[in-house]
């Protein structure tokens, strides 16, 4: 299991827009990220969450472990040294929508505001091509 609450573990990349590949001592695997919902890849926007994603990604990162999904991998907050969630982020710039199991506050807020500034999945009309 990954550590508990919080640790420091290395990302070592991310195949979409909301699961990346930790490397730790004690876990090296995928990980979710937690109150997010981050289109597929084959999706509008799906490309553009993953690409955002990675671009925010800095080798070693804060994880907050929230909990473990039915699939196994764990469910966590990605922060970086300078307090960014990735998650959140992801919300905030229209890439990613809230999970309805979300209880952070934070999170409906930023999806608000995106929705307001028609921000990424929010356009009208989406774009089809990435």
């Amino acid at each position: 299991m990954l550590c508990s609450p919080v640790c420091f573990a290395d990302v070592e990349g991310c195949s979409d827009g909301n699961t990346c590949f930790l490397r730790d001592t004690v876990y090296t695997g995928d990980i979710k990220l937690t109150c997010i919902q981050a289109p597929e890849l084959n999706q509008p926007h799906g490309i553009a969450a993953r690409d955002a994603l990675r671009a925010e990604v800095h080798s070693t990162i804060m994880v907050v472990v929230a909990n473990v999904g039915s699939d196994g991998k764990p469910r966590v907050e990605l922060i970086r040294d300078d307090g960014l969630n990735l998650g959140l982020e992801l919300v905030r710039r229209g890439l990613a929508k809230v999970s309805k199991s979300c209880n952070d506050f934070a999170y409906g807020p930023a999806e608000d505001d995106a929705v307001k500034a028609a921000l990424g999945l929010w356009s009208s009309p989406p774009h089809s091509a990435e």
